[in-house]
């Protein structure tokens, strides 16, 4: 075998442990996550239907998106507390719709 062949295998091996050492931990945890929630069988059985999920290039969350994920549990109509809830939640609405397009701009800010 030649000198690069040696080196290039040896490059290969060492790469290889490195990947599968750091990720084989984490791979069998994440195997096990799905495991548990019934998962697992299925993603093997339809990978088509999960492959949006984890694979697909990425989109970007918008506010819509942020705003759904939570609802408020307002105090009582007329109270103090609902006094202050009330613009708090305004701001913080205008606030995810202001940032909405920041990663973009992160992003290629970096990359200057």
């Amino acid at each position: 075998m030649c000198p690069a062949c040696r080196r290039r295998t040896l490059v290969q091996s060492a790469a290889d442990f490195f990947v599968n050492g750091r990720l084989a931990t984490a791979l069998d945890q994440f195997a096990e996550g799905l495991k548990t929630l019934g998962l697992l069988e299925e993603l093997r059985k339809n990978p088509a239907v999960f492959y949006n999920m984890f694979v697909s290039e990425e989109i970007p969350l918008q506010a819509k998106d942020l705003c759904t994920l939570f609802d408020v549990d307002f105090s009582v109509q007329g109270s103090n507390s609902r006094y202050g809830e009330n613009p708090t939640i305004c701001f913080c609405r205008d606030w995810l719709i202001e940032i909405e397009g920041i990663e973009h701009i992160l992003i290629h800010k970096n990359n200057y």
